[in-house]
C-alpha cells in the first residue's frame, strides 16, 4: 500500500485536487452486478477479491467541480477504509 501524505487524511488529501469525497453502500448483489458488466472482472475473480476484502461494500465515490463523477474510486468495509484506498489509488495512478 503507498505510504503519503494522505495517510489519516484522503479527503484533505482529494480536496486539494480538486474533488469532494462522497459515500454509498451497496449489497453483494449490486457489487456483482456493477464489478460483472462487460469489460469487467470474471465471476471467479470477483469472488476472490470480495473474500479477500479488496472490494468492500462502502464505495468512495469522486466528483470533481465540472461534475465529472469517478464512481467506487476506492471500497472498502468502512468509508475511512474506502477513503483512504481512493487517495491511495489516486498516488498510485498519478505517480505522486
Amino acid at each position: 500500500m503507498p505510504t503519503s501524505e494522505a495517510h489519516g487524511r484522503p479527503n484533505c488529501f482529494l480536496a486539494e485536487r480538486g474533488f469532494t469525497l462522497g459515500f454509498s453502500t451497496h449489497t453483494d448483489d449490486e457489487i456483482t452486478a456493477i464489478y460483472l458488466r462487460p469489460g469487467g472482472v470474471s465471476g471467479t475473480r470477483l469472488r476472490q477479491m470480495l473474500k479477500r476484502g479488496e472490494i468492500g461494500p462502502v464505495f468512495a465515490n469522486l466528483r470533481a467541480r465540472s461534475g465529472v463523477a469517478l464512481r467506487a474510486y476506492g471500497t472498502g468495509s468502512t468509508e475511512e477504509e474506502a477513503a483512504q484506498r481512493a487517495a491511495d489509488r489516486w498516488i498510485t495512478e498519478q505517480g505522486e
